[in-house]
């Protein structure tokens, strides 16, 4: 029994040259009139061979009844088409001259059986969106345990309704690794482990990984341990999903979510659902086409066939291949002695001597000492201390400014300083100072300063302007 009109056979089309396309004959079934209530007869039409296709144009090829005497002929769109008394056979693009032909036959033969042949092909299993369910969680509470929402999974016409799970009391879920070892009835995820070709490693510390979890048709709850780890968070979230899964998931199974966590923690960084994100379901592939990335910082899938060996094994460092310097390699570097650590350090001739342990002992004439001068006018009297010498020493350098205008000075050195008193001698005589600081009176004395000895600044008067200050420095060096 048929409800619709449509085809059953023939109707084949062909190019036949000059923008002509040919149709052979068919029979089907059509309503008499535009009618979704008119009689349905089971028809045959006859072979056309001259329609025509426009040049850059596109025809939409039809079968319609026409009063009983059904005709091939072509419409622009399917706005035109009623699929009462008429129905579509193929669409026809003319580029340029050439003809692409594509069937889109109007199929009513067996219906129900092609509609769930598609469904199985193209879906399979597929969340029922009004129920709004199956969205993966964790406790979050450092327990480690895993809940799924209730709601409903269809399997071409079947819906499959899902209860509630919650690990942490009576339910369960499986875990798999690669080689589909079963790890039954488990209760929290496994924090500490991934799935190293078929082989459960520790995740190195402070590395990242992912776990996997699926539903079956019947409600059970099954996962897959990451089949990689990484460094950092960002890589892990970059994990391709699993190109393959235990039979039990191949044919009632569909992935519902993932985790991505830190080894070692309770609470796992990220919780995501496939309905509601999109996962970078074919992983980082290319560095070099992410910004921030450069081909160098390579994750476990792009850099394995960098290798020597060919894994994603950490390697030893070699002259080709980079990885972990060993403990030969850690001993020395290139270019350097061996025992080249066991280092003494040599003696220096002259003013710096040098012993094993590396303590350094200065000669003499090689201590610099720099004193402050600063001197606030008008003085009581024309003398003003500067400092006191402990050591046997030589002047090498004095320099001083004011703050207003120049003023002209001696530099003496006397045994105590009492003004007026004692025995000074000239050091440096007739200095300046003035307020654009030009003038350093740089000098080297003729004799040595004894120990325990003052210099002393002297006012030689020319001044200019009406400084208030001077300030500068002194910088000998001591025997």
């Amino acid at each position: 029994m048929f409800h619709s009109a449509g085809w059953v056979q023939g109707g084949t089309i062909t190019d036949g040259g000059d923008q002509i396309i040919s149709v052979t004959k068919g029979i089907g079934f059509i309503r008499i009139a535009d009618d979704r209530r008119a009689d349905i007869k089971y028809f045959n039409w006859d072979t056309t061979e001259d329609i025509s296709v426009p040049t850059d144009a596109s025809r939409l090829i039809i079968v319609r009844y026409n009063d009983g005497s059904p005709i091939v002929t072509s419409v622009t769109t399917d706005t035109e088409l009623n699929f009462h008394n008429e129905f579509d056979l193929a669409t026809v693009i003319d580029e340029g001259g050439t003809l692409h032909i594509s069937d889109h036959q109007h199929r009513v033969v067996d219906a129900t059986h092609k509609m769930i042949r598609r469904m199985h092909d193209t879906e399979h299993i597929r969340r029922g969106d009004e129920d709004t369910g199956l969205i993966l969680g964790e406790s979050g509470d450092d327990n480690q345990n895993i809940t799924v929402s209730a709601g409903s999974l269809w399997i071409s016409l079947n819906k499959n309704s899902i209860d509630a799970i919650d690990t942490s009391g009576t339910d369960t879920f499986d875990r798999y690794y690669t080689g589909w070892v079963k790890q039954a009835d488990q209760t929290i995820w496994d924090n500490t482990n991934w799935d190293n070709a078929g082989s459960l490693d520790v995740i190195n510390n402070n590395w990242w990984s992912t776990q996997y979890f699926y539903l079956e048709t019947d409600g059970g709850l099954v996962s897959l341990y990451g089949q990689a780890q990484y460094a950092t968070q960002a890589m892990a979230e970059n994990d391709p999903l699993p190109t393959s899964v235990p039979d039990r998931l191949e044919q009632h199974g569909i992935l519902i979510g993932r985790i991505i966590f830190q080894k070692g923690t309770t609470i796992p960084e990220e919780v995501e659902s496939v309905f509601t994100m999109m996962f970078n379901i074919a992983g980082v592939t290319v560095h070099d086409n992410l910004s921030g990335v450069t081909s160098d910082q390579h994750h476990a899938q792009a850099h394995a066939t960098d290798h020597t060996d060919g894994t994603d094994d950490i390697q030893d460092a070699t002259d080709s291949q980079k990885g972990v310097a060993t403990a030969a390699q850690i001993t020395k570097l290139d270019g350097i002695a061996s025992g080249a650590n066991n280092y003494t350090h040599p003696n220096h001739s002259g003013d710096v001597t040098s012993v094993g342990d590396g303590v350094q002992t200065l000669a003499t004439k090689f201590r610099t000492v720099v004193e402050p001068i600063y001197i606030e006018f008008p003085l009581d009297g024309d003398e003003y201390p500067i400092c006191f010498i402990p050591n046997d020493a030589h002047l090498v350098e004095v320099a001083a400014v004011t703050d207003a205008g120049a003023v002209e000075f001696n530099i003496y050195r006397r045994q105590k300083f009492t003004p007026g008193s004692g025995t000074t001698t000239v050091l440096s005589s007739n200095m300046d100072a003035d307020v654009s600081g030009e003038t350093t009176g740089a000098f080297v004395a003729s004799g040595v300063v004894a120990a325990h000895q003052w210099l002393v600044y002297k006012d030689q008067s020319g001044a200019t302007g009406s400084p208030t200050k001077l300030w500068g420095f002194v910088e000998y060096t001591i025997d």
